[in-house]
Protein backbone atom coordinates (compact mmCIF):
# COMPACT_ATOMS: atom_id res chain seq x y z
CA UNK A 1 0.00 0.00 0.00
CA UNK A 2 1.61 3.46 -0.75
CA UNK A 3 1.32 6.38 0.81
CA UNK A 4 -1.60 7.58 -0.95
CA UNK A 5 -3.51 4.95 0.46
CA UNK A 6 -2.47 5.06 4.29
CA UNK A 7 -3.53 8.27 4.09
CA UNK A 8 -6.64 7.77 2.70
CA UNK A 9 -7.24 4.85 5.06
CA UNK A 10 -6.54 6.74 8.31
CA UNK A 11 -8.54 9.40 6.86
CA UNK A 12 -11.32 7.09 6.56
CA UNK A 13 -10.44 5.47 10.00
CA UNK A 14 -10.90 9.12 11.80
CA UNK A 15 -14.05 10.09 10.12
CA UNK A 16 -15.81 6.54 10.91
CA UNK A 17 -14.38 7.48 15.00
CA UNK A 18 -15.84 10.54 14.42
CA UNK A 19 -19.25 9.38 13.09
CA UNK A 20 -19.42 7.06 15.56
CA UNK A 21 -18.37 9.33 18.83
CA UNK A 22 -21.28 12.07 17.09
CA UNK A 23 -23.90 8.86 17.02
CA UNK A 24 -22.78 8.09 20.79
CA UNK A 25 -23.83 11.56 22.34
CA UNK A 26 -26.90 11.47 19.57
CA UNK A 27 -27.90 8.72 21.96
CA UNK A 28 -27.22 9.76 25.13
CA UNK A 29 -29.23 12.98 24.54
CA UNK A 30 -32.37 11.17 23.37
CA UNK A 31 -32.42 8.78 26.53
CA UNK A 32 -32.13 11.58 28.99
CA UNK A 33 -34.69 13.55 27.09
CA UNK A 34 -36.70 10.28 26.83
CA UNK A 35 -36.55 10.25 30.90
CA UNK A 36 -37.02 13.71 31.15
CA UNK A 37 -40.87 13.32 28.83
CA UNK A 38 -41.64 10.16 30.94
CA UNK A 39 -41.27 12.43 34.26
CA UNK A 40 -43.28 15.23 33.19
CA UNK A 41 -45.98 13.08 31.93
CA UNK A 42 -45.82 11.00 35.32
CA UNK A 43 -47.07 14.57 36.79
CA UNK A 44 -49.47 15.73 34.26
CA UNK A 45 -51.50 12.44 33.93
CA UNK A 46 -51.37 12.74 37.96
CA UNK A 47 -52.68 15.97 38.40
CA UNK A 48 -55.84 15.43 38.53
CA UNK A 49 -55.33 12.96 41.74
CA UNK A 50 -52.81 15.74 42.87
CA UNK A 51 -56.08 18.26 42.59
CA UNK A 52 -58.63 15.78 44.48
CA UNK A 53 -55.95 15.14 47.54
CA UNK A 54 -54.91 18.98 47.58
CA UNK A 55 -58.67 19.75 48.01
CA UNK A 56 -59.46 17.21 50.58
CA UNK A 57 -56.39 18.51 52.42
CA UNK A 58 -57.47 22.14 52.40
CA UNK A 59 -61.12 20.80 53.07
CA UNK A 60 -60.29 18.91 56.13
CA UNK A 61 -58.03 22.12 57.66
CA UNK A 62 -60.20 24.60 57.45
CA UNK A 63 -63.21 22.07 59.09
CA UNK A 64 -60.32 21.19 61.75
CA UNK A 65 -61.19 22.26 65.18
CA UNK A 66 -58.20 23.52 66.71
CA UNK A 67 -58.18 26.28 63.92
CA UNK A 68 -55.69 29.20 64.50
CA UNK A 69 -52.69 30.49 63.09
CA UNK A 70 -50.53 26.89 62.14
CA UNK A 71 -53.72 25.59 60.29
CA UNK A 72 -53.86 29.03 57.68
CA UNK A 73 -50.20 28.49 57.12
CA UNK A 74 -50.63 25.11 56.19
CA UNK A 75 -53.39 25.72 53.97
CA UNK A 76 -51.35 28.66 52.28
CA UNK A 77 -48.00 26.21 52.10
CA UNK A 78 -50.32 23.37 50.14
CA UNK A 79 -52.02 26.59 47.66
CA UNK A 80 -48.75 27.81 46.92
CA UNK A 81 -47.01 24.18 45.76
CA UNK A 82 -50.20 23.18 44.08
CA UNK A 83 -50.30 26.74 41.99
CA UNK A 84 -46.52 26.19 41.41
CA UNK A 85 -46.38 22.80 40.51
CA UNK A 86 -49.62 23.60 37.70
CA UNK A 87 -48.14 26.50 36.24
CA UNK A 88 -44.61 24.51 36.26
CA UNK A 89 -46.23 21.69 34.33
CA UNK A 90 -47.82 24.01 32.05
CA UNK A 91 -44.51 25.79 31.17
CA UNK A 92 -42.27 22.58 30.94
CA UNK A 93 -44.67 20.96 28.63
CA UNK A 94 -44.07 23.72 26.41
CA UNK A 95 -40.74 23.75 26.72
CA UNK A 96 -40.80 19.98 25.58
CA UNK A 97 -42.08 21.02 22.26
CA UNK A 98 -39.73 23.41 22.00
CA UNK A 99 -36.70 21.13 22.17
CA UNK A 100 -38.33 18.28 19.85
CA UNK A 101 -38.53 20.71 17.64
CA UNK A 102 -35.16 21.85 17.49
CA UNK A 103 -33.51 18.53 17.71
CA UNK A 104 -36.09 16.24 16.39
CA UNK A 105 -37.71 18.17 13.52
CA UNK A 106 -41.10 17.83 15.27
CA UNK A 107 -44.40 20.27 15.45
CA UNK A 108 -43.86 23.56 16.23
CA UNK A 109 -44.87 24.69 19.73
CA UNK A 110 -48.28 26.51 20.17
CA UNK A 111 -47.11 28.40 23.19
CA UNK A 112 -43.95 29.77 24.38
CA UNK A 113 -42.08 28.52 27.47
CA UNK A 114 -40.26 31.72 28.15
CA UNK A 115 -36.63 30.09 27.43
CA UNK A 116 -35.46 30.62 23.78
CA UNK A 117 -33.63 27.61 21.79
CA UNK A 118 -31.83 27.82 19.07
CA UNK A 119 -31.46 25.40 16.25
CA UNK A 120 -28.49 23.42 17.44
CA UNK A 121 -29.59 23.59 21.35
CA UNK A 122 -26.55 23.38 23.73
CA UNK A 123 -26.13 20.23 26.03
CA UNK A 124 -27.16 22.81 29.26
CA UNK A 125 -30.71 23.18 27.78
CA UNK A 126 -31.01 19.40 27.70
CA UNK A 127 -29.58 19.35 31.31
CA UNK A 128 -31.36 22.21 33.10
CA UNK A 129 -34.83 20.30 31.43
CA UNK A 130 -33.92 17.23 33.17
CA UNK A 131 -33.63 18.83 36.24
CA UNK A 132 -36.63 21.16 36.10
CA UNK A 133 -38.60 17.85 35.40
CA UNK A 134 -37.10 15.52 38.36
CA UNK A 135 -37.43 18.26 40.83
CA UNK A 136 -41.29 19.10 39.48
CA UNK A 137 -41.74 15.12 40.18
CA UNK A 138 -40.56 16.06 43.39
CA UNK A 139 -42.66 18.35 44.69
CA UNK A 140 -45.80 16.79 43.00
CA UNK A 141 -44.68 14.01 45.20
CA UNK A 142 -44.47 15.92 48.38
CA UNK A 143 -47.80 17.63 47.43
CA UNK A 144 -49.40 14.13 47.63
CA UNK A 145 -47.77 12.96 50.97
CA UNK A 146 -48.56 15.78 52.67
CA UNK A 147 -52.34 16.53 51.92
CA UNK A 148 -52.57 12.51 52.73
CA UNK A 149 -51.12 13.64 56.01
CA UNK A 150 -52.96 16.86 56.57
CA UNK A 151 -55.84 15.29 55.38
CA UNK A 152 -55.77 12.10 57.83
CA UNK A 153 -55.97 9.28 55.14
CA UNK A 154 -54.89 5.68 55.79
CA UNK A 155 -51.32 5.03 55.43
CA UNK A 156 -50.02 8.59 56.34
CA UNK A 157 -47.51 7.27 58.56
CA UNK A 158 -45.55 6.16 55.76
CA UNK A 159 -44.44 9.92 54.94
CA UNK A 160 -43.28 10.42 58.59
CA UNK A 161 -41.38 7.02 57.61
CA UNK A 162 -40.02 8.63 54.89
CA UNK A 163 -38.30 11.58 57.11
CA UNK A 164 -37.71 9.33 60.00
CA UNK A 165 -35.57 7.05 58.30
CA UNK A 166 -32.48 8.57 56.94
CA UNK A 167 -32.92 11.01 60.18
CA UNK A 168 -32.13 8.09 62.65
CA UNK A 169 -30.05 6.87 60.61
CA UNK A 170 -27.65 10.23 60.98
CA UNK A 171 -28.40 10.01 65.02
CA UNK A 172 -27.44 6.45 65.24
CA UNK A 173 -24.51 7.00 63.70
CA UNK A 174 -23.58 10.13 65.53
CA UNK A 175 -24.30 7.78 68.84
CA UNK A 176 -22.11 5.07 67.77
CA UNK A 177 -19.07 7.17 67.88
CA UNK A 178 -19.31 8.15 71.79
CA UNK A 179 -15.29 6.96 72.27
CA UNK A 180 -14.33 8.70 69.16
CA UNK A 181 -16.07 12.19 70.00
CA UNK A 182 -14.58 11.91 73.68
CA UNK A 183 -10.64 10.97 72.15
CA UNK A 184 -11.36 14.28 69.86
CA UNK A 185 -13.74 16.58 72.26
CA UNK A 186 -13.23 15.19 75.43
CA UNK A 187 -15.78 13.86 78.06
CA UNK A 188 -17.93 16.86 78.11
CA UNK A 189 -19.41 15.52 74.94
CA UNK A 190 -21.34 12.74 77.00
CA UNK A 191 -24.06 14.94 77.96
CA UNK A 192 -24.96 16.27 74.77
CA UNK A 193 -25.24 12.34 73.46
CA UNK A 194 -27.38 11.67 76.33
CA UNK A 195 -29.69 14.44 75.33
CA UNK A 196 -29.67 13.64 71.66
CA UNK A 197 -30.47 10.08 72.43
CA UNK A 198 -33.24 11.39 74.05
CA UNK A 199 -34.63 13.01 71.50
CA UNK A 200 -33.80 9.79 69.42
CA UNK A 201 -36.17 7.62 71.61
CA UNK A 202 -39.21 10.38 71.24
CA UNK A 203 -38.54 10.48 67.53
CA UNK A 204 -39.38 6.99 67.47
CA UNK A 205 -42.52 6.96 69.67
CA UNK A 206 -43.64 9.71 67.16
CA UNK A 207 -43.18 7.54 64.39
CA UNK A 208 -44.82 4.64 65.67
CA UNK A 209 -47.77 7.05 67.30
CA UNK A 210 -48.62 8.04 63.88
CA UNK A 211 -48.94 4.80 62.72
CA UNK A 212 -51.08 3.68 65.06
CA UNK A 213 -53.32 6.42 64.16
CA UNK A 214 -56.92 5.14 63.01
CA UNK A 215 -57.97 6.35 59.95
CA UNK A 216 -61.73 6.47 60.09
CA UNK A 217 -64.15 7.37 57.70
CA UNK A 218 -67.74 7.02 56.50
CA UNK A 219 -71.04 6.49 59.37
CA UNK A 220 -72.59 8.87 61.12
CA UNK A 221 -69.68 10.48 62.88
CA UNK A 222 -67.33 9.97 59.83
CA UNK A 223 -66.80 13.86 59.59
CA UNK A 224 -66.43 14.37 62.91
CA UNK A 225 -63.59 11.59 63.27
CA UNK A 226 -62.24 12.60 60.39
CA UNK A 227 -61.46 16.67 61.64
CA UNK A 228 -60.19 15.07 64.70
CA UNK A 229 -57.74 12.78 63.06
CA UNK A 230 -56.66 16.53 61.31
CA UNK A 231 -56.07 18.01 64.25
CA UNK A 232 -54.24 14.69 66.05
CA UNK A 233 -51.56 14.92 63.37
CA UNK A 234 -51.19 18.52 63.03
CA UNK A 235 -50.26 18.29 67.03
CA UNK A 236 -48.31 15.47 65.65
CA UNK A 237 -46.29 17.54 63.49
CA UNK A 238 -45.67 20.25 66.09
CA UNK A 239 -44.46 17.91 68.49
CA UNK A 240 -42.44 16.32 65.47
CA UNK A 241 -40.79 20.04 64.84
CA UNK A 242 -40.12 20.77 68.85
CA UNK A 243 -37.90 17.24 68.74
CA UNK A 244 -36.17 17.96 65.83
CA UNK A 245 -34.74 20.99 67.42
CA UNK A 246 -33.80 19.01 70.39
CA UNK A 247 -31.86 17.15 67.74
CA UNK A 248 -30.65 20.16 65.89
CA UNK A 249 -29.41 21.80 69.51
CA UNK A 250 -27.45 18.66 70.79
CA UNK A 251 -25.71 17.98 67.18
CA UNK A 252 -24.63 22.20 67.22
CA UNK A 253 -23.10 21.64 71.10
CA UNK A 254 -21.15 18.20 69.65
CA UNK A 255 -19.76 20.44 66.47
CA UNK A 256 -18.73 22.98 69.16
CA UNK A 257 -16.96 21.32 71.41
CA UNK A 258 -15.00 19.79 68.54
CA UNK A 259 -14.33 23.17 67.18
CA UNK A 260 -12.29 23.83 69.74
CA UNK A 261 -9.93 21.21 69.35
CA UNK A 262 -9.46 21.72 65.85
CA UNK A 263 -5.43 22.38 64.31
CA UNK A 264 -4.73 24.94 61.82
CA UNK A 265 -5.09 23.14 59.14
CA UNK A 266 -8.70 22.03 59.96
CA UNK A 267 -11.06 22.76 56.57
CA UNK A 268 -13.25 25.77 57.44
CA UNK A 269 -17.39 26.22 57.78
CA UNK A 270 -17.61 26.39 54.33
CA UNK A 271 -15.73 22.80 53.29
CA UNK A 272 -17.68 21.27 55.94
CA UNK A 273 -21.22 22.62 55.20
CA UNK A 274 -20.52 21.04 51.69
CA UNK A 275 -19.28 17.96 53.17
CA UNK A 276 -22.79 18.05 55.39
CA UNK A 277 -25.04 18.28 52.25
CA UNK A 278 -23.07 15.70 50.40
CA UNK A 279 -23.63 13.54 53.19
CA UNK A 280 -27.39 14.05 53.05
CA UNK A 281 -27.69 13.34 49.70
CA UNK A 282 -26.39 10.15 49.52
CA UNK A 283 -28.18 10.07 52.85
CA UNK A 284 -31.86 10.27 50.91
CA UNK A 285 -30.66 8.67 48.21
CA UNK A 286 -29.93 5.59 49.69
CA UNK A 287 -32.96 5.54 52.34
CA UNK A 288 -35.36 5.94 49.19
CA UNK A 289 -33.51 3.16 47.11
CA UNK A 290 -32.23 5.98 44.51
CA UNK A 291 -35.86 7.68 44.12
CA UNK A 292 -34.87 10.85 45.73
CA UNK A 293 -31.94 12.73 46.93
CA UNK A 294 -33.79 15.73 48.99
CA UNK A 295 -36.74 15.91 51.09
CA UNK A 296 -36.61 19.45 51.24
CA UNK A 297 -39.87 19.79 49.25
CA UNK A 298 -41.92 17.32 51.38
CA UNK A 299 -40.81 18.87 54.63
CA UNK A 300 -41.58 22.85 53.10
CA UNK A 301 -45.01 21.40 52.19
CA UNK A 302 -45.14 20.18 55.79
CA UNK A 303 -44.30 23.21 57.44
CA UNK A 304 -41.43 21.89 58.94
CA UNK A 305 -38.70 24.78 59.05
CA UNK A 306 -35.12 23.18 58.36
CA UNK A 307 -34.14 22.26 54.77
CA UNK A 308 -31.22 20.84 53.82
CA UNK A 309 -28.98 23.48 55.96
CA UNK A 310 -29.54 23.69 59.17
CA UNK A 311 -31.72 21.02 59.61
CA UNK A 312 -31.50 18.02 61.91
CA UNK A 313 -30.30 15.46 59.44
CA UNK A 314 -27.53 18.10 58.04
CA UNK A 315 -26.27 18.67 61.63
CA UNK A 316 -25.87 15.48 62.53
CA UNK A 317 -23.69 14.79 59.56
CA UNK A 318 -21.89 17.80 60.43
CA UNK A 319 -21.11 16.50 63.01
CA UNK A 320 -19.24 13.08 61.36
CA UNK A 321 -17.90 15.34 58.82
CA UNK A 322 -15.97 17.59 61.38
CA UNK A 323 -15.16 14.53 63.64
CA UNK A 324 -13.39 13.18 60.35
CA UNK A 325 -11.59 16.45 59.45
CA UNK A 326 -10.57 16.68 63.52
CA UNK A 327 -9.10 13.33 63.16
CA UNK A 328 -7.16 13.39 60.04
CA UNK A 329 -5.58 16.62 60.84
CA UNK A 330 -4.64 15.66 64.48
CA UNK A 331 -2.69 12.63 62.58
CA UNK A 332 -1.17 14.60 60.22
CA UNK A 333 -0.19 17.34 62.78
CA UNK A 334 1.69 14.85 65.19
CA UNK A 335 2.23 12.28 63.08
CA UNK A 336 0.47 9.54 64.87
CA UNK A 337 -1.32 6.79 63.63
CA UNK A 338 -4.76 5.74 64.03
CA UNK A 339 -5.85 2.59 64.98
CA UNK A 340 -7.33 1.61 61.71
CA UNK A 341 -3.72 2.60 60.43
CA UNK A 342 -2.19 0.62 62.78
CA UNK A 343 -4.74 -2.51 62.21
CA UNK A 344 -3.44 -1.76 58.65
CA UNK A 345 0.48 -2.39 59.49
CA UNK A 346 0.07 -5.30 61.62
CA UNK A 347 -1.98 -7.28 59.04
CA UNK A 348 0.94 -5.80 56.16
CA UNK A 349 3.71 -7.51 58.35
CA UNK A 350 1.56 -10.93 59.05
CA UNK A 351 1.40 -10.78 55.38
CA UNK A 352 5.70 -9.98 54.63
CA UNK A 353 6.91 -11.94 57.46
CA UNK A 354 6.32 -15.35 56.51
CA UNK A 355 7.20 -14.73 52.56
CA UNK A 356 10.65 -12.92 54.61
CA UNK A 357 11.31 -16.02 56.85
CA UNK A 358 10.48 -18.62 53.65
CA UNK A 359 13.27 -16.54 51.66
CA UNK A 360 16.20 -16.66 53.94
CA UNK A 361 15.17 -20.49 54.87
CA UNK A 362 15.82 -21.21 51.07
CA UNK A 363 18.79 -19.26 50.80
CA UNK A 364 20.55 -20.75 53.94
CA UNK A 365 19.43 -24.13 52.11
CA UNK A 366 21.38 -23.48 48.18
CA UNK A 367 24.13 -22.02 50.55
CA UNK A 368 24.92 -25.05 51.96
CA UNK A 369 24.06 -27.37 49.31
CA UNK A 370 26.65 -25.18 46.94
CA UNK A 371 29.49 -26.30 49.03
CA UNK A 372 32.57 -27.57 47.06
CA UNK A 373 33.53 -31.13 48.34
CA UNK A 374 35.80 -31.89 45.23
CA UNK A 375 38.49 -28.95 46.85
CA UNK A 376 41.86 -30.12 46.02
CA UNK A 377 41.31 -32.79 43.15
CA UNK A 378 42.51 -32.54 39.50
CA UNK A 379 38.83 -33.03 37.73
CA UNK A 380 38.88 -34.13 34.10
CA UNK A 381 36.20 -32.37 31.76
CA UNK A 382 35.50 -34.73 30.00
CA UNK A 383 34.91 -37.39 32.43
CA UNK A 384 32.92 -35.05 34.99
CA UNK A 385 30.96 -33.40 32.56
CA UNK A 386 30.69 -36.18 29.38
CA UNK A 387 31.11 -39.61 30.81
CA UNK A 388 29.39 -41.19 28.09
CA UNK A 389 32.02 -40.04 25.61
CA UNK A 390 35.26 -41.58 28.34
CA UNK A 391 35.49 -44.92 26.30
CA UNK A 392 35.07 -43.12 22.99
CA UNK A 393 38.08 -40.93 23.54
CA UNK A 394 40.12 -43.26 25.36
CA UNK A 395 39.69 -46.10 22.61
CA UNK A 396 41.11 -44.86 19.01
CA UNK A 397 39.09 -45.64 16.10
CA UNK A 398 40.12 -48.63 14.12
CA UNK A 399 40.49 -46.11 10.90
CA UNK A 400 42.64 -43.71 13.04
CA UNK A 401 45.50 -46.22 14.13
CA UNK A 402 48.38 -45.46 12.76
CA UNK A 403 50.56 -48.38 10.79
CA UNK A 404 53.12 -50.26 13.20
CA UNK A 405 56.84 -48.43 12.86
CA UNK A 406 58.89 -51.59 13.66
CA UNK A 407 59.86 -54.28 11.44
CA UNK A 408 57.75 -57.33 11.38
CA UNK A 409 59.43 -60.13 12.66
CA UNK A 410 61.32 -62.72 10.41
CA UNK A 411 60.76 -65.78 10.35
CA UNK A 412 63.40 -68.54 11.89
CA UNK A 413 64.40 -71.75 10.16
Amino acid sequence: MGLRGRAALLAGVAHLSGWVRARGLERRRLRRLSRAKLRLARVVLELDVLELRFEAARAALADSPSGGASDDDAVAALESDWDRIRTDSLRLARREQELEHAWLGGPAPRGSSGQTVGETPDWSDLEQFDQETAELQRRADALAAASELRAGHAGSGSVLDRLALPLLQSVDEVLAQRSRLARAAGEGTGESLDRLRSARDELLALNQEAATIPARSGGDDGDSDGARLVAEHAELLERWEAVERRIVGACTALSGALKTHRREDHPGKKALRRDAEERVRRRVQASSAGASDSLDELRSTLGLQHGAAGGPMWSAERVLAALDHTELSAEHSTGGISEEGWQAVVATVGMILPVAAGLLTGWAAVERADVNTAFGRTLEATSLWRPWTSSATSAPSRSSRSPPTSDPPTRTP
